[in-house]
């Protein structure tokens, strides 16, 4: 901002916000509430490149032909958490979050 303005945003003109009690709220963001899972496990998704969309990972043996492991987020609570920047988004999305050589031994952690 230039020397001397000021910012005069409301929950009205605003681009962006976060719902801080949602945020600070206990148990809200927990991995079951946020991540597809199994159980208490969060399903894992393999990705190759070039691909939007993963394959859930049933055999571990498989990890080793993708390039990247992920999770499908379920949008609902995150969208309440942030509801002025995330509207537009569908309401699961499964993302690519870990190369295989950093995502295999998270996935052993769970699936040992």
């Amino acid at each position: 901002m230039p020397s001397g303005a000021t910012w005069n945003n409301t929950e009205t003109n605003a681009m962006l916000g976060i719902d801080m009690g949602k945020l600070f709220q206990a148990g809200y963001l927990t991995l079951n509430g946020i991540v597809e899972t199994a159980g208490s496990n969060p399903v894992f998704y393999g990705f190759t490149n070039g691909s939007d969309s993963g394959t859930k990972i049933s055999d571990p043996n498989d990890i080793a032909s993708y390039d990247a492991l992920g999770f499908k987020i379920g949008m609902t609570k995150i969208k309440a958490l942030a509801p002025k920047s995330l509207d537009s988004m569908g309401n699961e999305i499964t993302l690519p979050l870990f190369p295989v050589a950093i995502g295999e031994p998270i996935y052993r952690k769970y699936y040992p």
